[in-house]
């Protein structure tokens, strides 16, 4: 709880200074003198336009005001108004039903929040989802326009996971996605972007790069997984993975969001036709002049 004295406050360019920010925003008590009650009003106005408005109640003491005086608190922001005399009992119970109100309204917000988190993240890698991850992309390509830059778009599938759940079973294959996941985070900028999209399928998305240095993010990726086995309760020294990845640069704004996801898909899959464990970059080069080079024995 906070009190707040205004026969305490600075004025500040004509205007009560507000409190400073209490460690726990909670029910904060103000009492509004009867010979200024205009002064408590204004910073009634001020801490109800707080930030952290939606984690308090305000509890106004307003000795002998006019009931004009307390309907201006309640419509500033004031949870409840006690103009006396004053009662002990009924202060109590007050506060308590504010504290109530209060802690219904943070539960509300948690669950508003979680539930707002859950549906676009991916509930077995923890990464993005799709429902994320393609408006980022729309998002990431105006601001290329904008600012004249190039980035990544990159499209990563497990090479044969398909055998990885017929031999190993669904919980080996949540393991192998789990793996995968982590090991592209690690291997990925602070600023990029990572989602799961399909069921073994990844999208990268690169802001602010250059061709040559994605191409080599993905090659690292590439070379990560092929050198780190995941380890399984069957196979404890780990099963060996192969993954391929599209990859695409934008930045010109003459391919909209989509059109640069299906080029990467389009480079994914001819790195797939190549022999997997590969990189390809679209526009695809004939061999002779591909862009990238194969990395490993295909999976």
């Amino acid at each position: 709880m906070e009190f707040t004295d205004t026969a305490e406050l600075r004025e500040g360019a004509g205007r009560a200074a507000p409190p400073a920010r209490p460690d726990r925003a909670g029910l904060i008590v103000l009492g509004l003198a009867h010979d200024n009650e205009s002064r408590g009003l204004r910073l009634l106005a001020e801490m109800a336009n707080r930030s952290d408005r939606m984690e308090q109640e305000i509890l106004v003491f307003a000795p002998g005001a006019a009931p004009r005086v307390q309907a201006q608190a309640y419509e500033i922001g004031a949870g409840a108004v006690m103009p006396g005399p004053f009662d002990a009992a009924e202060i109590a119970a007050r506060m308590r039903l504010l504290q109530v109100r209060l802690t219904r309204r943070r539960a509300l917000r948690r669950a508003l929040s979680e539930s707002l988190r859950a549906s676009v993240t991916d509930p077995l890698t923890g990464l993005h989802n799709r429902r994320f991850a393609l408006p980022r992309l729309a998002q990431i390509s105006r601001a290329a326009v904008m600012r004249g830059e190039g980035f990544a778009v990159m499209v990563a599938d497990l090479d044969h996971f398909k055998e990885v759940n017929d031999r190993h079973g669904h919980a080996a294959g949540d393991l192998v996605l789990q793996a995968v996941a982590q090991e592209m985070r690690r291997n990925l900028r602070t600023e990029d972007v990572l989602a799961r999209i399909g069921g073994e399928e990844f999208l990268a998305i690169l802001p602010g790069i250059r061709a040559e240095m994605a191409h080599a993010i993905a090659r690292r990726i590439c070379a990560r997984i092929r050198e780190a086995p995941v380890a399984l309760p069957d196979l404890p020294r780990g099963l060996p993975l192969t993954i391929s990845v599209g990859l695409t640069i934008g930045g010109a704004g003459l391919r909209s969001p989509e059109e640069l996801l299906a080029d990467a898909d389009r480079a994914l899959y001819a790195a797939k036709r190549a022999g997997r464990d590969q990189v390809h970059c679209h526009p695809v080069a004939p061999p002779a002049q591909a862009e990238t080079r194969r990395l490993g024995v295909g999976g």
